[in-house]
């Protein structure tokens, strides 16, 4: 009998899963920071889209920083959600197609359940990218609006995205307190490699993917 009774309950709590799991939406999974078809943000892309596939309680309309304090009114995907927010310029702005930028701030080291190419995750440091690229790449010193902006993948495996409609771009600081003097090697508006000894040294921290259409 004590038997047959585990073995119930085993049964009950299985099918609760089960309908737990059937009634998880969509973007309760990772989600492609990627601008090919099989992400969220081909060219092709629309607000109502991101309304159908979300929820509009998940898509609404804003004001996004485009740097240098500049702004234009544009749509937030999850606005509710620190990690997961997404701000989206469009090209047809009157209709809010065809996306122009997407970016996502990355703050703290709390994960977002987004992932960008070859599955870069936002906690990515340095380091982590010339592993994903397998070689060195380009990236803009620190202290102004595009610090640790990656200039270019230098023909690394993310420059696959080079046929792609969109450029992927990570942006990196170096972490609160670290070596300022490392820091001043590598400031300012121009390109340095990231097998720079100090970018090696500090092994910045990635506080933002930014995807940038032609």
């Amino acid at each position: 009998m004590a038997v047959t009774e585990v073995g119930a309950k085993g049964v009950r709590q299985m099918v609760i899963l089960a309908t737990i799991a059937a009634l998880t939406p969509a973007f309760a999974q990772s989600l492609r920071f990627t601008c090919d078809e099989q992400g969220v943000f081909p060219p092709t892309r629309a607000a109502e889209q991101l309304e159908r596939r979300f929820g509009k309680e998940n898509v609404t309309a804003g004001d996004v920083d485009l740097g240098e304090g500049e702004k234009e009114r544009g749509t937030i995907l999850f606005p509710a959600s620190k990690n997961d927010q997404v701000s989206i310029t469009w090209k047809e702005k009157d209709h809010q197609r065809r996306p122009a930028s997407v970016r996502l701030l990355i703050e703290g080291t709390a994960q977002s359940r987004w992932r960008g190419p070859l599955g870069v995750s936002t906690q990515v440091r340095l380091k982590d990218l010339e592993a994903f690229n397998r070689r060195p790449f380009r990236i803009f010193g620190f202290g102004w609006d595009y610090s640790g902006s990656v200039a270019s993948w230098a023909d690394g495996l993310l420059d696959q995205l080079a046929n792609s409609p969109c450029r992927f771009i990570v942006r990196m600081n170096p972490e609160e307190g670290a070596d300022i003097a490392l820091q001043n090697t590598v400031m300012g508006d121009r390109e340095y490699s990231s097998g720079h000894p100090s970018m090696q040294r500090l092994n910045p921290k990635a506080y933002e993917f930014l995807l940038v259409y032609p």
